[in-house]
């Protein structure tokens, strides 16, 4: 922990010298419904991949079915789940800090074979990454995904903040040149995050808050090299590989002790971060100093776009609810979602009931819609479906028919509505 808090105070201190807090930037939040239209995986088509390649996953999701009574899981879930199993596998000779204190009450014995529970791990993780390459390598290749290049491009006209939760380099490569993760190259094969280089104000940023497939621990090449960061980096600090299949090869081939959370539980540090303990697997490098700029950026910008976020993860729900304390008036929001068509044939004035019928609007979206329009009906009140969605007060649009079709149709004002004064 003393590592972290000297983190974000040599954060603290560097945001001072380089950022210009009036500097007009945007802020943009993206979640995974942001990638759905350039090929990326659902969560649900995702789950039924990963279930599909074990039958003991398959048996811990039958338990899951039942005692959820119908309610939807997905892989996230199941991580947690396999987390919280290798949590109690544990000898009365392991030491306290890696014991959960409930396990003096408790005996977990269900299903909960080590190997298996590994080689489980192993498949989630594993399917995660077939997925997002298989998306991530066309990008300039594939003319169907020419709309997100266009897009992207004329947006970083503006100076941005890009806040992804996916695991993607799409936007990477899209605007290649003129923005930077913080990574600075130590050699040919991997990058280090450096704190000045990602509180440059002259380059817009690309943060992978969750994590990259070009993620990886380091690994030396000899002996001579093996213990090169040991005096100024925590063990299970993460660097960034120049090219995906290595970042893949140091990641299933290496083994390395579990991170355990102060509490005694498993939370694996892995290139990508999923499962239910996203907020314990933020504590070191580079997703501690990515969380603080993503603060910091909500803090300087007045203006922030989220894409495919389905506002399921609460601390960023925390971050970016703070908008309206933070810029009052001069806040300006876009939020892009997605409806299907019966959802939109079905649209209701009584936000209650879209809730309850067509489980898109969620409790938390609400509630940052809410706080957003400063209006108990951010929505509006007409039995009548249209989207864009305009507040009263005017300081949030919800685009409510995907990506592709508001950057296509409505990119150029969704732009000048960000960049507005």
């Amino acid at each position: 922990m003393c590592k972290f808090f000297q983190y974000l105070t040599d954060i603290f201190k560097s945001k001072k010298e380089n950022i210009d807090v009036h500097e007009n930037r945007i802020t943009c939040l993206l979640g995974a419904g942001a990638a759905i239209e350039i090929g990326g995986p659902s969560s649900i088509g995702l789950t039924k991949e990963i279930l599909s390649e074990s039958e003991h996953l398959k048996e811990l999701s039958l338990a899951l079915d039942e005692y959820y009574g119908g309610n939807k899981y997905n892989f996230e879930d199941l991580l947690h789940l396999i987390e919280t199993f290798l949590s109690y596998q544990y000898s009365n000779a392991i030491d306290k800090k890696y014991k959960p204190i409930l396990g003096a009450f408790i005996r977990i014995n269900f299903l909960t074979d080590y190997r298996k529970l590994i080689d489980d791990k192993r498949i989630v993780y594993q399917k995660i990454w077939e997925a997002i390459s298989k998306y991530d390598s066309d990008i300039f290749t594939n003319l169907e995904k020419s709309w997100y290049l266009d897009f992207w491009r004329k947006m970083n006209e503006n100076k941005l903040d890009i806040i992804t939760l996916n695991y993607d380099n799409t936007i990477h490569n899209a605007l290649a040149g003129s923005i930077t993760d913080g990574f600075l190259k130590e050699d040919d094969t991997y990058a280090r995050l450096n704190l000045d280089e990602l509180y440059r104000k002259d380059l817009s940023k690309i943060i992978n808050l969750h994590g990259s497939i070009n993620f990886g621990h380091y690994n030396g090449t000899n002996s001579e090299t093996a213990n090169k960061h040991v005096f100024e980096d925590d063990f299970h600090e993460l660097y960034k590989y120049l090219k995906p299949n290595m970042a893949r090869d140091n990641f299933f081939n290496s083994t390395r002790s579990s991170n355990m959370t102060q509490y005694g539980e498993v939370a694996e540090i892995t290139p990508i971060i999923t499962g239910l303990k996203k907020a314990d697997k933020l504590l070191v490098s580079p997703y501690n100093a990515y969380h603080n700029y993503f603060y910091e950026s909500i803090r300087n910008n007045s203006s922030l776009l989220i894409v495919g976020y389905s506002f399921g993860d609460l601390h960023i729900n925390n971050m970016i609810e703070k908008i309206t304390a933070l810029h009052g008036d001069n806040r300006k929001i876009v939020v892009i979602t997605y409806l299907t068509e019966e959802q939109r044939k079905n649209w209701h004035p009584d936000h209650s009931i879209m809730m309850e019928d067509d489980g898109w609007l969620t409790t938390e979206a609400l509630f940052f819609y809410s706080k957003a329009a400063k209006d108990y009906y951010p929505l509006g009140q007409s039995f009548t479906y249209q989207s864009p969605i305009i507040s009263k007060n005017g300081n949030l649009r919800v685009y409510l028919e995907g990506f592709n079709q508001a950057a296509r149709n409505h990119g150029d004002e969704i732009i000048e509505f960000l960049t507005s004064k």
